[in-house]
């Protein structure tokens, strides 16, 4: 058996699929994702592997632009979609995520870890500094207070009775203005956020070393430099971006 084969079945020992958030015009970020599933013996064509496309809003309505706007509800619909499935959990990959050199071997040792505690939510990226640690002899896996800001979600399982929680929780954000006392519309990890804030309940764990990065590719969400927005130079800039990946890890 082949490192990608044992990740792979320590990846659906905690969760059933895998949803994948891509614009359908970053052509680019699909082939790059492509290229990450193959490390795990998965593509595109595997039933657990769900593209789904991104929303891609014509205004911003009550959030600061229309690419936050299309994130947080991007990120709503796959919640919508776990919920009304049959799975016990989901992975869920935004379009930028890079899985770190180490990663297909550490598979193992984190579903074994997860196997043998609750947890609602799993993030690739762990905050720094880590602000707590679990008993000294678990260097897998260690759990974020409440009050602990949530990390990115370029990488993160959770539950199916996590997103049901999370879904309504979200929704409601929609219904009010930005900026509201009572959380209104925001960038969705800061959504995750408020909502860990409310459900202190839920288990949120992270691995002590990162398992995705987000890969610096051009934004979707912000505006980007002027180098990404000449046809000629963002070629140029991509390259860079992926000489930055390769001296990172």
């Amino acid at each position: 058996m082949t490192a990608a084969d044992r990740a792979r079945q320590a990846l659906f020992k905690n969760v059933d699929r895998v949803y994948v958030i891509n614009l359908p015009w970053r052509t680019d970020r699909r082939a790059e994702m492509a290229a990450q599933l193959r490390r795990f013996g998965l593509d595109f064509e595997d039933d657990r592997v769900v593209l789904v496309e991104a929303i891609a809003p014509a205004d911003a309505g009550p959030f600061p632009s229309p690419a936050i706007r299309g994130c947080f509800e991007s990120h709503l619909a796959v919640l919508r979609s776990i919920t009304e499935s049959s799975d016990r959990a989901a992975l869920v990959l935004e379009d930028d995520a890079d899985f770190m050199r180490h990663a297909v071997a550490r598979f193992p040792g984190i579903a074994a870890a997860l196997e043998t505690r609750d947890w609602g939510m799993v993030f690739g990226w762990p905050p720094k500094p880590h602000p707590m640690r679990d008993k000294p002899g678990d260097l897998t896996l260690f759990a974020l207070p409440p009050e602990q800001p949530l990390p990115m979600t370029h990488c993160y399982a959770i539950t199916k009775e996590t997103a049901a929680l999370a879904l309504p929780y979200l929704s409601r954000m929609l219904t009010r203005s930005f900026g509201d006392p009572d959380g209104g519309p925001m960038e969705v990890d800061g959504a995750y956020g408020w909502f860990r804030a409310a459900h202190p309940e839920i288990a949120v764990l992270c691995p002590e070393v990162p398992i995705a990065m987000q890969r610096p590719s051009r934004s979707d969400i912000h505006a980007g430099a002027w180098f990404d927005r000449l046809r000629w130079t963002e070629p140029f800039a991509r390259g860079l971006r992926r000489a930055r990946i390769a001296l990172f890890r």
